[in-house]
């Protein structure tokens, strides 16, 4: 029973992974290119208002670099986390980008 089972089951993978190979839509591609106008910030115990306090503290010590009393424009760019487990982890990061 288990050999026809695996007799059945091994065409069916080999016929998955070679259209995965095929398949642009399969494959995925990794960004090379990092946006130096975007700022994350971090919660670990999963607060919004903390993580994006975080993202907006290190966007506005960058653009202070460039003068004195400066004022930005930013937008969210980008919500994402990390729930669950054993260790009931709620990280949380927020990415933020400015807007010149």
């Amino acid at each position: 029973m288990k050999l026809a089972l695996l007799a059945l089951l091994v065409p069916l993978a080999l016929a998955a992974a070679q259209d995965a190979k095929t398949d642009p839509a399969a494959t995925t591609t990794t960004r090379t290119t990092v946006d130096p106008n975007v700022y994350s910030g971090k919660s670990a115990d999963g607060n919004l208002q903390a993580a994006l306090a975080d993202a907006l503290t290190k966007a506005q010590a960058a653009v202070a670099k460039t003068g004195a009393d400066i004022q930005f424009n930013w937008e969210l760019a980008k919500v994402s986390g990390k729930r669950g487990g054993i260790t009931g982890t709620q990280e949380l990061v927020v990415d933020v980008r400015v807007i010149k």
